[in-house]
């Protein structure tokens, strides 16, 4: 876990194949006026953070005890990216602390409910193949999926900032998150 910054608290949540630093450059402004708190989700950067199971559960449970330290109720804000927002989605449908604000960027992975059997299934081949490539392999296959396409726009350094912190990751973590 990585804090900054001094008052009301904003966590962010991360993507999958990421990590904290993911939200360096968003975090840099806010700090000024935020306690800004960056966590790596199990499976991704340094995760000793993380008290309890990587189940949607054991992960709902932890976030209820940052928020819940983070500052007086209805008072922490979250932002989650993709797998993050999958977090938040099941945070935010259950019973916990009181949230000042929740904000989800790009939630689709896994939010159709009538295509949840489909979606489990692929995230098994997934988790499969990233246990049986070496990572490299896998950073590159996840680069040139259809979704993110419009990354070739990126600038060469983003880019290559993007693969060090995707080949950062641990694969049997990764897998586990599926």
């Amino acid at each position: 876990m990585h804090g900054q910054g001094s008052g009301p608290a904003i966590i962010f949540l991360h993507g999958f194949f990421s990590d904290q630093r993911l939200w360096d450059d968003v975090i840099a402004p806010l700090r000024r006026h935020h306690r800004c708190i960056a966590l790596d989700l199990p499976g991704h950067g340094g995760t000793d953070d993380w008290r309890g199971p990587a189940t949607w559960d054991g992960l709902c449970a932890e976030l209820d005890r940052l928020i819940a330290a983070a500052g007086p109720p209805g008072s922490v804000g979250i932002v989650g990216y993709s797998m993050g927002s999958r977090l938040l989605r099941q945070l935010l449908l259950r019973p916990g602390p009181a949230l000042g604000t929740a904000v989800l960027i790009a939630p689709h992975p896994g939010w159709d409910v009538a295509g949840g059997r489909a979606r489990r299934e692929a995230d098994e081949l997934l988790a499969q193949s990233l246990l049986s490539r070496p990572i490299t392999d896998s950073v590159a296959h996840w680069a040139a999926l259809p979704i993110f396409s419009g990354q070739e726009r990126a600038s060469a350094a983003a880019l290559a900032r993007q693969r060090l912190i995707r080949s950062a990751q641990q694969r049997s973590g990764l897998a586990a998150n599926l």
